[in-house]
């Protein structure tokens, strides 16, 4: 089989061409981007897509970047492929963001071939990796302890980035270059060992592959296994997430009762930010505790125990919420802080009693002072309306299951004696009405208006 006949089947294999589409290849003018440009004109010929090139000029070796882009244009120009080139001040972006040198470079590097795309119309960006990269990138993935999803190695699609050469070796390359006469730049900083990849080139790689001569195609093959165990883990998660309904509130008894391979995907599946094998255990511990409003902080976020849920994402502020006196016979108020709102009036005859606790009818003699509908206070505590046992505000909250984070926004109704009523909890039995008898009606309402709800 060619080499052309190679990558026709790869790129078929795993759907990276887009029939009838348009690809923009990333080509920095070096042998594995000249490689690909030319086997993707070959292919754009056979599969009727449309093939743009794009360079950008990193300013991080003065008159060679400038050679590069040159090259490249001119390159291009020769063989009748459209080329959008640009710049970029990566020495600025470093000094701007702290960032090192290569993750700077290559951060503007990816923002410019899809603003590139973008403006072309193309439908997938073509980058050159081959399986040397595939091979060195597995090596310093697990020299730094990865789990499965770093073992895999560079993956052959991710969105819109393909990487059609990537079942080539550097061999591949080289040979496929001289045999057609194709010309290509060497970046000088590739023979310098400042970074850890060009050490792990220069050193590493050479002396396993006296040791094992096709090492590079092995962890290639090693790459596409493991890549199919690990979309396998990955849906297995997504089925637990589904079945679940949400990312945000998980069964903690559910997700404890995982698998670890398929529970650590769905941690990270559920959080913003990388995490390492340390946070996903973590996060399992926290699924254990005994402490119900136990609470983890992670990279870009919050994971929280609420009693028998485990919940992602920044926990609401524990607050109260400025109270509203009923100093007059009727009206109504929001809530502010709450999702709620109340309206109140005074009946001159009641003809029934509300069994809820969402409303609520206070005989007016018995009120001593007037009522305050307010966040909770150290101490409150009240004689149960259903049981006659006298319970504080604290522990019916707690049996109830109510979030530490929620408990002060949670409404009491109290008079001068204290609590009256907890809203959706409890009724105190002071101050029950009788039928026929004179009362205050306080009514409780969901406030979709209010911004401020949780």
């Amino acid at each position: 089989m060619t080499l052309q006949e190679t990558i026709a089947l790869f790129c078929r294999e795993n759907s990276l061409l887009p029939k009838n589409g348009h690809v923009l290849a990333a080509v920095s003018g070096g042998a594995d981007s000249m490689c690909m440009l030319h086997l993707l004109m070959e292919l754009s010929r056979r599969e009727g897509f449309m093939l743009t090139a794009a360079h950008l000029n990193h300013n991080l070796r003065g008159e060679e970047s400038a050679e590069d882009l040159r090259f490249v244009r001119a390159h291009c120009e020769a063989l009748g492929i459209p080329c959008i080139c640009g710049t970029a001040d990566v020495s600025g972006e470093v000094r701007r963001t702290g960032k090192g040198v290569e993750e700077a470079a290559r951060d503007l590097r990816y923002a410019f071939l899809r603003k590139a795309a973008e403006d072309c119309g193309a439908d997938s960006i073509a980058t050159a990796h081959t399986a040397d990269d595939n091979a060195e990138t597995m090596l310093m993935n697990l020299a730094r302890g990865t789990g499965l999803r770093g073992l895999c190695g560079i993956p052959v699609k991710r969105e819109c980035i393909i990487r059609p050469i990537l079942c080539l070796t550097r061999m591949d390359v080289e040979a496929y270059l001289t045999a057609n006469g194709i010309p290509h730049r060497e970046d000088s900083t590739n023979a310098e060992d400042t970074y850890t990849r060009n050490r792990l080139r220069h050193r590493g790689m050479p002396a396993l592959r006296e040791l094992y001569p096709e090492i590079t195609r092995g962890f290639f093959d090693a790459s596409m296994l493991l890549r199919e165990d690990e979309a396998y883990l990955s849906a297995e998660a997504q089925r637990f997430l589904a079945a679940e309904g949400q990312n945000e509130r998980l069964s903690a008894k559910a997700l404890a009762a995982l698998p670890f391979p398929i529970a650590s995907r769905v941690i990270r599946l559920c959080c913003p930010a990388e995490l390492g094998s340390a946070h996903v255990k973590a996060v399992l511990d926290l699924c254990g505790k005994s402490n119900p409003s136990a609470r983890l902080d992670l990279p870009g976020i919050c994971v929280r125990r609420e009693y028998d849920e485990l919940v992602f994402g920044d926990a609401p502020q524990a607050t109260v919420f400025p109270s509203v006196t009923l100093d007059t016979p009727e009206g109504e108020a929001e809530l502010s802080g709450t999702n709620l709102r109340i309206r109140w009036r005074t009946l001159p005859e009641i003809q029934g009693i509300y069994k809820s606790f969402t409303s609520f009818l206070f005989k007016t003699e018995d009120i001593c002072g007037k009522i305050t509908v307010r966040s909770r206070k150290t101490g409150d505590k009240l004689v149960l309306q259903d049981t006659g046992c006298e319970k504080t505000v604290k522990k019916l909250m707690i049996e109830h299951k109510i979030p530490a984070c929620r408990r002060g926004i949670l409404p009491i109704a109290a008079d001068d004696n204290g609590p009256l009523a907890v809203y959706g909890l409890a009724r105190a039995r002071r101050a029950l009405p009788e039928i026929g008898g004179t009362a205050l009606e306080i009514f409780f309402e969901e406030s979709a208006a209010n911004d401020n709800a949780e």
